[in-house]
């Protein structure tokens, strides 16, 4: 090696740029350089011979540098001396050393110096080693080992990929959620986002150059597009990659092609249900599919304001909620585009039947039933067949498939013939789970279910029965008013007249219209008496009614329920029947002091043992509180998680009706008195009103988020014509007490009571993504006691946060834990890491929020990953528990940041505006622009594929759309910071006025307009002039219209930057609340086209 003096590592470096176009470094990773085998080789070389003497610099150290990041990257397989210098000194040769002060050296002239990259930070300090493999991208050696998660990592995010879509994520956010398959030290925002560059070049080749059958993609590939290997993050040259690479393509084609499938089959308010859990407890998930948007008509309930909340309803039982959407007007009705397009939901009663319904302050205005969501598993054999790693349930019924291999559930009592049959478990009940790879044969009770495998295409052509439904609780979950048809399939393949129904087990057509009452057992068969849909359903005449007379005596009139017998089953309800020719009229008295959560009817044909039960809310005049459980109760408090399947009833004892008014109130130590407060008329009229609580969770969130303080709480009020109810809603229900010991006990409020059985942890502030401690309860004599020690750990490396788990049973405050002996804080602070130990609200007040300032000028900030594991491990606790998060929502230029940096997702960024009070308005527009062109330029600086940059930078955009109006017609002016790509605006005189009175109209009889700041924004509008004329400085012509009106249009000028909160009201807890609460009154048809509108008109000028 006598020819390499030492200004051969100049020349070398100078020709490795010169060969990439280069004069110097240009700030990529040093993995985006991709170095040659042959370079490598020659780095190898240069370094064993010039170790002893490391120079020049730093030209030396930018070699050194490039070596161990391309070592890492190709040969490091977490072995031998794993994480350390001495595994990478070793390779360049035996005797190789250096010191901590030499490597601190080299990293610092040779990365940050030569090759302008930077150095990382973690929660220890700079992590130089870790900085140097961070340039080395991924290593390989992990990437192709079939036992370590790097694969498996990539895997999940190809099958997940479209899942990300629907939901409106980022690749990125997507990896990670699957980051936790690798070891600790990969954990990190860096690796997601290699990851999902991985994962979005390969969706983006199968989707570009489809290669479906092509037994060797990469050779496909080859001859298709030149150079496609460099559109990948990492390099991928390497000649025993080229399995691993065909696997992750083969992978991306069929993700692509069962997405073509699912597309073409997608109809809106359908569903797929897959298997979950482990035989024989098994359950099932169900995937919604809504669509982009639906239309409804809300004439027979008149819309009072236009937000409206999803919720998804298990029958009759409140299961999830969906977020707010606004209802738009149209000539045939009324319009909602949906948050997301589909929506994932764990199943409790997969025998009754999903629906989507939107709420009005808890009441339903309408409901969008969903095709094949009830699932009748006792009656018919259940057919799954494999789904990526799961079974996808796709048929319960006679059907030809086109695989090879499927899983079945057989309810006891079927006799079942074929080849090829595994069992695989039992249940308790007799059911049990087969798995089969020919065809079967499944009958029962003169019921014949054959499944055909192998077929060229699928062959499910899916019957259904539908009809008008009984609103209200029953067994069996679907009670018909009235025959339901039989629904056909257009492309169906039998003609009508080819089928046979029957009911009972006798044929439909011998029956007299009295018989098709009561509970009905029925299938359809074809002539060869193959059974093609088997359901259990109810049956009430056309004509049938019930009303509900509240009093004492209770009352309960049906109407038309001849060829029926009713009876009363509770127990604790006397109950007299008087019939005429048309009415049934129940009397009821309830045992006194025994207010029975439900009245309970059974209905039975005459001559029948089976029947149907149907239950309503128990008759009695005011209001009453019923829990997720469906029992009423009188409870003082609730948590925020208990809102959800809570309801309050509402009984009208007047022939007109009764309006009812239900209140929400803030109360905080940070308030002087109790605000800000909403209000909420509803009207009952004969029929009870059931009032769903979860409905209104948004709102109270909302209010809490107005202040820090984790003890605020919102009461709920209930009036009639007096107070009939009242229920504060906290977050916790506990908190914590520290003992003379130095132990903790869980107390509740006021410390009356101990609470035992809590799970709880602790995390150390000063880094979130460190696993936390999981803490012991002690024990008494007989059980736990809700008292905790410490553990040993926590005694240094303070503070530490004391949290409730996820699961916990009981919900308290978290609390700082600082040990006896605290560690000095660092003298120098640069992380956020060293800030949050750091802090201290008299002594240190601002090192927090210094270190936000810091991130928003540095993307590779170690704060962006601390924020990363806030967000991954710590979801479940409000945000206001975390400085650095109010720190983030009270700096505009770092939520524009984080918004593209950490990818946050629509949910999160609603979470931001509910739970931290912020204005996303308030953001100047120039910022966005600014901030778009800065995380531009860093992403490709970063090496990451073209496909990646698109994906992420047009995700975003439609985020912040969610939060911001009109921000998706903002593209253009984000892209160039050209004004004038921004849209054209007619003059506004021809507009707003129109708009006004189309929002007078809409809302003539809403007597609940929002007047909070109308004298401030009218005077502020007033000042407007001549920038505007008086026809729009007083559009509004009404007091009680000004706040409505005027709003969007002083936002406007906020966003473009021409005008502050400030400028509006010096108290910005009342500000912020009164915002969101008038924007709300209205989006679809005023806030948001005029928003929109005048940010146009106002950035253009």
């Amino acid at each position: 090696m006598d020819v390499l003096a030492t200004n051969s590592v100049k020349s070398w470096l100078g020709e490795f740029l010169l060969l990439r176009g280069l004069s110097r470094p240009d700030g990529r990773p040093l993995h985006a350089y991709r170095v040659t085998e042959t370079e490598y080789e020659e780095l190898h070389a240069l370094l064993l011979a010039t170790w002893r003497n490391p120079q020049p610099r730093p030209r030396w150290a930018a070699v050194f540098c490039l070596f161990i990041a391309e070592c890492y990257r190709r040969e490091y397989d977490a072995g031998g001396d794993g994480w350390s210098w001495k595994t990478f000194e070793c390779r360049i040769g035996a005797r190789v050393t250096f010191t901590i002060a030499q490597h601190a050296e080299f990293t610092d002239d040779g990365l940050a110096g030569y090759w302008k990259r930077p150095i990382r930070l973690r929660a220890s300090g700079r992590d130089l080693l870790g900085s140097l493999f961070a340039e080395g991208g991924l290593p390989w050696m992990l990437l192709q080992a079939d036992g370590h998660g790097f694969g498996r990592a990539i895997h999940a995010g190809l099958r997940n990929f479209y899942r990300a879509q629907t939901e409106r994520r980022t690749t990125s956010d997507l990896m990670s959620e699957f980051v936790r398959y690798l070891p600790q030290v990969f954990q990190n925002l860096e690796t997601s986002q290699l990851l999902a560059g991985i994962v979005q070049q390969l969706m983006h080749l199968a989707e570009t150059y489809p290669m479906r059958g092509q037994a060797d993609p990469s050779a496909f590939l080859d001859q298709t597009i030149q150079g496609w290997r460099a559109t990948f993050p990492i390099p991928l040259d390497e000649a025993n990659g080229r399995r691993l690479l065909n696997d992750w393509l083969k992978d991306a084609e069929q993700q692509r092609h069962q997405r073509a499938q699912e597309i073409a089959r997608t109809v809106a308010f359908t569903c797929a249900h897959r298997l979950t859990g482990a035989l024989p407890d098994w359950r099932l998930r169900s995937e919604l599919v809504l669509g982009e948007s639906a239309w409804f008509d809300a004439s027979a309930t008149p819309l009072r304001n236009t937000r409206l909340e999803l919720a998804v309803f298990e029958g009759d039982r409140l299961l999830a909620k969906g977020g707010a959407v606004y209802a738009q007007q149209a000539e045939s009705g009324w319009k909602v585009r949906f948050p997301r397009p589909r929506l994932e939901i764990a199943r409790r009663d997969i025998t009754a039947p999903l629906s989507l319904r939107l709420l009005e302050d808890g009441l339903a205005v309408h409901a969008f039933h969903f095709d094949a969501s009830a699932v009748q598993y006792d009656d018919v054999p259940l057919v799954f067949e494999p789904d990526g790693s799961g079974w996808k349930l796709i048929g319960s019924a006679s059907c030809a498939l086109a695989c090879a291999y499927v899983r079945l559930r057989i309810p006891a009592g079927f006799n079942v013939t074929g080849d090829a049959i595994t069992h695989v478990a039992g249940e308790a009940n007799g059911a049990r789970w087969i798995d089969t790879r020919s065809d079967i044969c499944c009958s029962s009770d003169g019921e014949v279910f054959r499944i055909r495998l192998g077929k060229e295409a699928d062959e499910l052509f899916f019957l259904n029965v539908r009809g008008h439904c009984l609103p209200c609780e029953s067994s069996p979950a679907l009670v018909y008013i009235g025959w339901p048809r039989l629904d056909l399939p257009v492309d169906y393949p039998l003609a009508r007249e080819a089928l046979r129904e029957f009911v009972n087990g006798q044929p439909l057509a011998t029956l007299r219209v009295q018989e098709r009452v009561g509970l009905i057992h029925y299938s359809v068969r074809t002539l060869e008496g193959e059974t093609l849909l088997r359901r259990s359903f109810g049956v009430v005449p056309a004509d049938f009614g019930i009303t509900l007379h509240p009093g004492v005596p209770a009352r309960a009139v049906l109407r038309h329920s001849t060829g029926l017998d009713v009876k009363v089953i509770n127990a604790n309800v006397t109950a007299t029947a008087t019939c005429s020719a048309d009415e049934t009229t129940i009397t009821l008295n309830a045992t006194p002091g025994q207010l029975p959560e439900k009245l309970v009817l059974k209905l039975r044909r005459a001559g029948r043992t089976e029947g149907i039960e149907l239950r309503f809310p128990y008759p009695y005049q005011g209001a009453c509180f019923f829990g997720a459980d469906g029992r009423p109760a009188t409870p003082s408090g609730l948590l925020l998680d208990e809102l959800l399947g809570a309801s309050v009833v509402l009984f009208s004892g007047n022939s007109g009706g009764q309006t009812f008014e239900l209140q929400l109130e803030l109360f905080s130590t940070a308030l002087p008195h109790p605000r800000p407060w909403r209000r909420y008329r509803l009207h009952a009229g004969v029929a009870p009103l059931a009032v769903n609580l979860f409905s209104y969770q948004n709102d109270i969130i909302q209010m809490l988020g107005v202040v820090s303080e984790q003890d605020a709480y919102v009461r709920l009020t209930v009036e009639g014509n007096r107070k009939l109810m009242s229920i504060d809603i906290r977050r916790y229900h506990a908190a914590l007490t520290l003992l003379d010991d130095g132990a903790f006990a869980i107390v509740s409020a006021g410390a009356r009571q101990l609470h035992s059985g809590a799970l709880v942890a602790a995390m150390q502030l000063a880094d979130p993504g460190k696993p936390s401690l999981m803490l012991d309860e002690r024990t008494g004599p007989d059980a736990p006691v809700g008292e905790f020690e410490a553990a040993l750990e926590m005694q240094q490396g303070g503070p530490w946060l004391i949290y409730p788990l996820p699961e916990s049973p009981v919900l308290f405050r978290p609390r700082l834990y600082s040990p006896a002996l605290v560690e000095a804080a660092p003298l120098v602070i640069a992380s956020l890491h060293d800030a949050a130990v750091a802090f201290h609200p008299k002594r240190a007040p601002h090192v927090i929020d210094e270190q936000i300032v810091a991130m928003t000028q540095d993307f590779a900030h170690s704060g962006w990953q601390y924020l990363a594991d806030l967000r991954r491990h710590f979801a479940h606790l409000p945000l206001s528990t975390f400085l650095p998060w109010q720190s983030l929502a009270a700096n505009p230029e770092a939520v524009a940041v984080a918004v593209f940096r950490l990818e946050l997702d629509t949910a999160f960024c609603e979470r931001i505006r509910d739970e931290l009070a912020l204005i996303w308005e308030s953001i100047p527009l120039p910022l966005w622009v600014k901030i778009y062109g800065l995380i531009r330029d860093w992403l490709l600086n970063n090496g990451l594929p073209d496909s990646y940059q698109s994906n992420l930078l047009a995700n975003r955009t439609a985020a912040l759309s969610t939060v911001v109006p009109g921000f998706d017609q903002f593209g253009p002016y984000l892209e160039t910071g050209e004004r004038r790509s921004l849209p054209k605006v007619p003059p506004l005189e021809f507009i707003l006025p129109d708009w006004y009175q189309t929002l007078r109209r809409t809302h003539s009889g809403n007597l609940d307009w929002p007047s909070m700041l109308g004298e401030r924004l009218k005077d502020w509008m007033q000042h407007r002039e001549p920038a505007f004329s008086r026809e729009i400085t007083s559009l509004s012509n009404a007091n009680f219209t000004d706040a409505v009106t005027y709003l969007p249009i002083f936002l406007a000028h906020v966003t473009s930057g021409k005008a502050t909160l400030d400028e509006l009201s010096d108290d910005p807890l009342t500000l912020r609340f009164a915002l969101k609460l008038i924007a709300d009154f209205d989006r679809a048809l005023w806030y948001n086209p005029v928003y929109a509108l005048l940010v146009s008109y106002l950035t253009r000028q």
